[in-house]
């Protein structure tokens, strides 16, 4: 099993490009260099209005189920940054609710038995950015680290809670593996970075995936890539993939 994960980049573009192109130029390049992985996990994806955005992920990823945060209205808030997770159409899911202070950063999905996988559950987050807000006004910096925390709680009890399930998180978390609340999370699920085989990868990235007991077991993640350079034009995130058996 392939996941790949991303962040788009999509409020403030680090290129002058389109959402379309962007959304291409990804496309493109996922399908050049990892034909077409079982789960896509996008982070700060904007819906458009009349999902515009999202329908243009549909037309260059034709062969997935889109999934936006349940929960949360995309609809009304179309300039909002949301997470989407791309689940192959081979593949049996069922969108979850995750009730959380921020719903539109978590895409919480279940994949069920089928030929391709054994059952699991994938949480692709996007935690709050508090380290470049210190230009901002002293009550919006402090809003904005509370609902960091907030988030992290309620992520961190979910995991707790999701015991007898093979679970992965995957996203932007906002901090390296030496981060507090990254530590917390560590300490309940084990970071994919610690297997063998990684490859080109940054020690002080903030990208991750996590895994909890059940997915380590069932799933053996074999290595995982750090993939930084072919689209550095359209974020500054590089791509993370963990491959399992």
């Amino acid at each position: 099993m392939r996941i790949v994960s991303f962040n788009l980049n999509s409020w403030c573009s680090t290129v002058p490009l389109t959402q379309k192109q962007k959304i291409e130029e990804l496309a493109q390049y996922i399908s050049h260099k990892y034909n077409e992985p079982e789960i896509i996990a996008l982070q700060e994806v904007i819906a458009g209005q009349n999902e515009k955005h999202l329908k243009t992920i549909q037309e260059f990823f034709p062969n997935y189920s889109i999934i936006t945060p349940a929960g949360f209205d995309h609809l009304t808030h179309f300039k909002s940054l949301i997470c989407v997770t791309l689940v192959k159409n081979s593949i049996a899911y069922k969108v979850l609710e995750f009730p959380c202070c921020l719903p539109n950063r978590v895409s919480y999905v279940r994949i069920f038995n089928n030929r391709f996988l054994p059952q699991l559950t994938i949480m692709n987050c996007y935690m709050v950015q508090t380290a470049i807000h210190g230009h901002k006004p002293n009550w919006y910096v402090n809003k904005r680290i509370e609902l960091r925390e907030k988030l992290f709680d309620e992520v961190i009890n979910a995991v707790n809670n999701t015991t007898e399930q093979p679970l992965i998180l995957a996203g932007d978390f906002q901090e390296n593996l030496d981060g507090e609340h990254t530590k917390r999370l560590g300490a309940i699920c084990e970071a994919a970075e610690t297997i063998p085989f990684r490859k080109n990868w940054n020690a002080e990235g903030i990208d991750h995936f996590f895994l909890n007991s059940q997915a380590w077991s069932n799933f053996l993640p074999l290595s995982i890539e750090y993939d930084k350079k072919p689209l550095k034009w359209l974020s500054d995130h590089g791509i993370i993939t963990l491959e399992t058996i």
